[in-house]
């Protein structure tokens, strides 16, 4: 009778939860290009120009990384919100890295 009872409700005996696909090496990846393409575009471009119009850049270069490591901040609770917890902590892992290596970097350049 119990076993009637789980097909009619569709009770199933396996409870392992399925998991999405976690590309790890993609997902890092594309972080790291979106910030380095972004930087040497931002940077690189001043360099070709003689007025100051390439101090904007410069300063847009100063602070996109800043909305970077806001945007993986957000990123990051979503992803735990949705247990994909390798992305998580790569996330993690970048912003404990990358954070200071870009603090270091302003302090030497103010």
């Amino acid at each position: 009778m119990n076993e009637e009872l789980n097909a009619l409700f569709e009770i199933k005996d396996n409870t392992t939860e399925y998991l999405p696909l976690q590309n790890l090496a993609k997902h890092i990846g594309i972080r790291l290009c979106v910030l380095v393409v972004a930087l040497i575009g931002l940077i690189g471009i001043p360099l070709m120009l003689d007025s100051m119009d390439g101090l904007v850049f410069i300063y847009i270069g100063i602070f996109f990384p800043i909305a970077w490591f806001v945007f993986l901040i957000i990123e990051t609770i979503v992803l735990h919100s949705n247990k994909k917890n390798q992305l998580r902590n790569a996330n993690f892992i970048m912003l404990l890295v990358l954070l200071p290596i870009y603090l270091t970097a302003l302090n030497g350049i103010a």
